[in-house]
């Protein structure tokens, strides 16, 4: 327990002291809540029953305006959950690259087992992106939803607690279980561009597989997110385990 609550304190002072990285992520998922809250303000604008919003339905055919609303929200979850997996994944990935760079992977091998080992740097991979994430699109879906206020935003929003559960829970669970194998794979290549390249396979399948399992939970209520966080834990669990021994972590060369 020990080595994880080291690893984890060593990734999170490399990760902030890469001030350039971390205001990248800032921006990134700042840019991309701006995105969803113009969205959410232009579907509001366009409700019915305006001449602005007639006028949008005579050209565009009949809208539901909470359903237009439901839809934005959906997305802005769903980016949200890619965001923060996909950064949570490069990190993992840049860890065993930066150790091994830096000539302190024998050391760390020597203190602890490689699924220890894999464990905490994907632990301390997810953290910073899970905070910023949370932060940054929960305070952007919470201020949106009580402005607008629209029957189907709410509980796509913090004000339900099927969205904590999916957000405090599942995407840590999946942005470590990423992690952990995005590192694990990028033990078989020396090369950083690759290693980038392997985290970001990593990311596709699993924003492509389980983003929609995600996103749908959602909207189904707390059991069903807590189910998929469940899924996640496991797969992370298995992602660690089958990296620890899988004997490519044990070497630096």
């Amino acid at each position: 327990m020990k080595g994880v609550v080291l690893l984890v304190e060593r990734q999170l002072l490399e990760l902030t002291r890469d001030r350039g990285g971390v205001f990248a992520v800032v921006v990134t998922y700042g840019l991309v809540a701006a995105v969803v809250a113009a969205a959410g303000a232009a579907a509001a604008w366009l409700t019915p029953g305006t001449a602005r919003g007639d006028l949008f339905a005579e050209l565009a055919g009949p809208q539901d305006p909470a359903g237009m609303l439901g839809a934005v929200f959906d997305v802005a979850n769903f980016l949200a959950f890619s965001q923060v997996v996909g950064t949570s994944a490069v990190y993992g990935a840049h860890a065993i690259q930066h150790e091994r760079a830096a000539g302190t992977w024998t050391h760390l091998l020597a203190r602890m087992s490689p699924s220890t080992l894999l464990g905490g740097l994907s632990l301390g991979a997810m953290w910073l992106p899970t905070a910023l994430g949370t932060l940054l699109f929960g305070g952007t879906l919470a201020v949106a939803a009580l402005v607008l206020g629209s029957e189907g935003v709410l509980e796509r929003s913090p004000w339900s607690g099927a969205w904590w559960v999916g957000h405090l829970l599942g995407i840590p669970t999946w942005s470590g279980a990423v992690a952990a194998t995005a590192a694990a794979a990028s033990a078989f290549v020396r090369d950083p561009r690759s290693a980038q390249q392997v985290a970001w396979l990593v990311v596709f399948v699993v924003v492509s597989v389980v983003g929609p399992m995600w996103w749908s939970a959602l909207a189904s209520g707390a059991w069903a997110s807590f189910g998929v966080a469940v899924a996640g834990a496991v797969v992370w669990g298995l992602a660690v385990t089958a990296g620890g021994r899988s004997g490519f972590l044990a070497t630096d060369e």
